[in-house]
C-alpha cells in the first residue's frame, strides 16, 4: 500500500485544473508544456472552477496550487549591493507595490534572491489577493491549508527539498514583518526540542545503567549476607583447629601452604617447602602440642622454592588428637 503524500497539487492551466500528486505534477508539467501567452478572465476561472467541482472533493488536508506564470506578474530587478536577509521581504514588497501598483494590503507576493561574486538578483512573484483568492477558493472546503505558487517557482525547487514547509515559506502571502523572526523562533524551538529530546535520552541510557549498577550491588549485598548467614550457621571453630590455623598462619615465605581442611578432632592440610626445613618445623609443632597424633607424608616436589636450592618437598601432615 502506497503511504499517502503529505500533500496534493492543483494545476491551472487555460482549459482546466488538475489534482494530482506532487512526484505526477512534475511529471505533467513535463509532459505538457503550455502556452505561456493564453490567459484568463474571472468568467473563464469560474468555468473551471464548476467543471473541477463536478469531479468530487479530494481526499487530502493540504493543496498546493500551481498557476502559469503568466497569471502573476513576475519581474527580475538587477541589484547594486547585497540585501540582508531581514530586509528582503521589504524589498520585495517594494517592487512589488511599484509593478502592479497595488496597495500592500491588497497584494501577496514571493520572491527569490540569488547572489553570486558578479551580480545579485531579485525576483519577485505577485497578483492582487482578491486573485489568488478566487484561485484558492474551490479548495477551501476540501483542504485546510491552501498555498499557492507559480510554475517556475515549483520547477525550480529541486525534488529533494519540496516539503510542505518549504511550499509554505516560498508561496505567495501577504508581507509579514514578524515573518523571519517567527520563523528564527520556530527554528529555534526545534533546536530546543532536539536538544531535550537529546538530554532525556542520555538522562534515560545513565538512569538505565545506574538502575543496573544498583541490580548488581543488590546481589553482590545478597550474596554477601548469605555466605555470612551460612558461617554463622556453622559450629564455631576452636579448639585444634583455631591451633592449627595458627600454625600455618605463621608459616616462615620459603613455605607455601596448598591445602587446609579443619574438622572435629582432625586437621590436615598440604605444603610445599625445603626438605631441610621440613624436620625442624614438624619437630618444633610436636614439642609445642605434644598430645597431637602426627601424620607425615611427603613426596619429591618438581616446584623449585629457591633457586640455589632444589631439594623441594609436597607435605602432606594429618593431626588427630590422642
Amino acid at each position: 500500500m502506497m503511504p499517502m503524500p503529505a500533500y496534493s497539487v492543483a494545476i491551472y492551466s487555460a482549459e482546466k485544473c488538475t489534482l494530482l500528486t506532487p512526484s505526477d505534477a512534475t511529471k505533467w508539467l513535463h509532459a505538457q508544456p503550455l502556452d505561456d501567452h493564453v490567459a484568463i478572465d474571472s468568467s473563464q476561472l469560474i468555468a473551471i472552477q464548476q467543471a473541477l467541482a463536478s469531479e468530487g472533493a479530494l481526499n487530502t488536508s493540504r493543496m498546493l496550487i500551481l498557476v502559469p506564470d503568466h497569471w502573476l506578474s513576475v519581474f527580475q530587478c538587477s541589484l547594486d549591493h547585497s540585501v540582508p536577509e531581514s530586509l528582503r521581504p521589504l524589498a520585495a514588497l517594494s517592487y512589488a507595490v511599484e509593478a502592479t501598483f497595488l496597495s500592500p494590503e491588497t497584494l501577496v507576493f514571493s520572491y527569490q534572491y540569488e547572489e553570486s561574486s558578479e551580480q545579485r538578483q531579485l525576483t519577485v512573484f505577485a497578483c492582487a489577493a482578491e486573485w489568488a483568492d478566487q484561485l484558492c477558493s474551490p479548495f477551501q472546503s476540501m483542504a485546510k491549508s491552501c498555498v499557492l505558487m507559480s510554475y517556475s517557482q515549483w520547477m525550480n525547487v529541486s525534488s529533494g527539498i519540496r516539503s510542505w514547509s518549504y511550499c509554505s515559506q516560498w508561496a505567495l502571502s501577504r508581507y509579514q514583518p514578524d515573518k523571519l523572526k517567527q520563523q528564527r523562533a520556530r527554528r529555534l524551538w526545534a533546536v530546543l526540542c532536539g536538544v531535550s529530546v537529546l538530554l532525556h535520552c542520555v538522562a534515560g541510557l545513565y538512569l538505565f545503567y545506574l538502575q543496573d549498577v544498583s541490580e548488581r550491588a543488590i546481589l553482590a549485598r545478597q550474596q554477601t549476607l548469605a555466605a555470612q548467614s551460612f558461617w554463622s550457621s556453622r559450629p564455631q571453630i576452636g579448639g585444634m583447629t583455631e591451633s592449627a590455623l595458627a600454625l600455618v598462619q605463621a608459616l616462615p615465605d620459603t613455605v607455601r601452604l596448598e591445602r587446609f581442611n579443619g574438622e572435629t578432632g582432625q586437621v590436615s592440610f598440604q605444603m610445599t617447602l625445603l626438605a631441610q626445613d621440613l624436620e625442624a618445623l614438624v619437630g618444633r609443632w610436636r614439642q609445642q602440642y605434644p598430645d597431637w597424633r602426627w601424620e607425615v607424608a611427603q613426596q619429591q616436589s618438581d616446584v623449585s622454592l629457591m633457586k640455589s636450592q632444589k631439594d623441594v618437598v609436597d607435605v602432606f601432615i594429618s593431626v588427630l588428637e590422642k
